[in-house]
Formats: structure tokens, C-alpha cells, sequence
């Protein structure tokens, strides 16, 4: 039977050090075009900015979506 369910999630890193590095390597579209020593800067200050929208520090919430499709 197709199905599509969807649900909050959200990782806690527990330290600064772990969500930043967690962030280093998905955040490498948004910092190709930085220099290499503004790419930290610009981490943390997303970091921070995070911080403030989700109300907790060191996690990532998202939605997680999962689909169950059937051949015809």
C-alpha cells in the first residue's frame, strides 16, 4: 500500500565542536565560493543564527519524509 509519512526529528550533537563539524561538510555549497579562512566565520555565525530560530543550542531539527511507492 503507498504511503507517505512525515516527522520531526531532530539530532542532538551535545557539543559546539560536533555540530560544527556536522555543519563543515554539509555546508560545502553555501562556502565554496569563501575564502578558506572565512568558512569558519561564516560556520559559527550560522551556528548562532540556528541557535536563536530553534531555541536549543547543538541541534539540528528537520523534517524526515518517508515514501512507499508500488509498481504498477
Amino acid at each position: 500500500m503507498p504511503s507517505v509519512r512525515v516527522s520531526d526529528k531532530s539530532w542532538d550533537f551535545h557539543r559546539r565542536s560536533a555540530f560544527y563539524a556536522f555543519a563543515k561538510v554539509t555546508f560545502v555549497e553555501w562556502t565554496h565560493m569563501l575564502p578558506q579562512a572565512q568558512k569558519p566565520l561564516f560556520i559559527h555565525d550560522v551556528l548562532d543564527r540556528y541557535e536563536v530560530v530553534v531555541g536549543e543550542a547543538n541541534t539540528f531539527k528537520f523534517y524526515q519524509m518517508d515514501i512507499r511507492l508500488l509498481r504498477s
